[in-house]
């Protein structure tokens, strides 16, 4: 019993040992480089965007109740970003899928012009909208998108080219974009996104001490924007009825008290 019970614990390891190295083969993050002079980094994005002391936690960020955490950019079996329903470990930030979402500018630490876009799944490049000023001084620009349920890609354009949030789009092959999953901010009971772009293209020739990996370049929020669901016409006539019953109560403790 006891020979056959260390091989099979044996085996058990080597099974658990071959399932972490595949696991974590699956995975990947895109390495964040220096930030340039004077800029801020994700964190105090955070700290600026949403109050409060942030603190670093591995790859992620948290404040209290409130976490901004990193969404992987490689997957071996990558699926769509659901911009209502998403959560780490499911998808990659490649290539999203949503309804009804605004977008908001939270900040722009480049001297290059920042227009963000969405491609849709038939190609076509739509304008979100452009991005001027500097740092967290700029436009307050905010835009309510509906995509009907379609796939889409995230696109920025500007002085430094072009580059989506689609690796293979990018003419230097590299991602240009992180993203954050940000749960627990309040009176929000859906996720929300903060993106993070990349403007430069790095090539053979590109300085080794220019910021081609900060992703400050361009901050934008996304939040879905959720209906509530309507009650259905019975619901409504319980609802009524419910409100009058507790009318007439409320009326006869009136009257108790004032007989008193």
């Amino acid at each position: 019993m006891r020979p056959n019970f260390i091989r099979a614990l044996k085996g058990f390891a080597l099974v658990a040992g071959a399932f972490l190295t595949v696991s974590s083969a699956k995975a990947g993050l895109t390495s964040i480089g220096k930030m340039g002079a004077g800029e801020d980094s994700q964190q105090q994005v955070f700290g600026h965007a949403y109050g409060g002391s942030w603190y670093k936690v591995g790859d992620d960020f948290y404040n209290g109740a409130m976490s901004a955490k990193r969404m992987d950019d490689f997957l071996s079996v990558p699926d769509v970003l659901d911009i209502a329903k998403g959560d780490c470990g499911m998808s990659t930030d490649q290539t999203w899928r949503g309804n009804k979402f605004t977008v908001s500018a939270v900040a722009k630490f480049s001297g290059n012009t920042q227009d963000l876009g969405i491609v849709d799944s038939h190609g076509n490049s739509h304008s979100v909208f452009d991005v001027a000023g500097y740092g967290y001084n700029i436009a307050p620009e905010t835009k309510t998108i509906d995509m009907n349920g379609q796939q889409f890609k995230w696109q920025r354009s500007g002085d430094s080219g072009t580059q989506t949030s689609l690796d293979s789009d990018n003419a230097d092959g590299r991602d240009h974009l992180i993203t954050y999953i940000v749960n627990g901010l309040p009176g929000q009971s859906g996720p929300v996104w903060m993106l993070f772009f990349e403007d430069m293209i790095k090539t053979a020739t590109t300085p080794k001490h220019r910021t081609f990996a900060d992703f400050n370049d361009l901050v934008v929020e996304v939040r879905p924007v959720v209906n509530p669901v309507p009650l259905p016409p019975a619901g409504w006539a319980g609802l009524v009825t419910l409100s009058g019953a507790a009318l007439v109560r409320g009326r006869k403790l009136i009257s108790k008290a004032m007989i008193a």
